[in-house]
């Protein structure tokens, strides 16, 4: 028997089901706690590694405003929040424009470092809490938070 979100009390996440926002959000703290904590000695906060990733995931340089478009969509951002993470990166020597096309960023050497040296210092951490969860119940909960998110920015873009 399947569960209806749709016809509970209050139009919320029946008490019993296994996922609800609470625990998506505790889940979600405490991985974030765990990045800031090894971002802490870099001097990059949250937002920072969120536009670094964008670009080193990319693996070419990068449309500055595709890059702000990206980081307003990850992390629910407007447009000068955006802008002002880039402008934190510059500052910080580790992002730059290309020199023959300024519309595109790129990594710096120092950028392409700090990236390395994070994901290096986290990837252990995080290989720790996924260790013994099996690959099924992993594909399964990632189905369910992408299915999650999606709904959730369709519902931040009709608001």
């Amino acid at each position: 028997m399947s569960t209806d979100v749709t016809r509970s009390p209050g139009g919320g996440v029946p008490a019993g089901l296994g996922l609800n926002p609470q625990i998506i959000g505790q889940a979600e703290n405490a991985l974030r706690a765990l990045l800031e904590r090894t971002l802490a000695s870099t001097g990059l906060a949250y937002r920072h590694w969120v536009a670094l990733s964008v670009i080193a995931g990319s693996g070419t340089p990068v449309d500055e405003s595709e890059l702000v478009a990206r980081i307003e969509g990850v992390l629910k951002a407007d447009e000068v929040a955006a802008r002002g993470v880039i402008a934190d990166l510059r500052a910080a020597d580790v992002v730059q424009p290309v020199p023959d096309n300024r519309s595109l960023i790129r990594l710096t050497d120092a950028g392409r470092a700090l990236h390395r040296d994070v994901r290096e210092a986290i990837g252990p951490i995080v290989s720790g809490l996924f260790r013994d969860i099996p690959a099924d119940d992993l594909r399964t909960a990632g189905r369910v938070l992408t299915l999650v998110t999606d709904r959730a920015d369709e519902a931040l873009a009709g608001s």
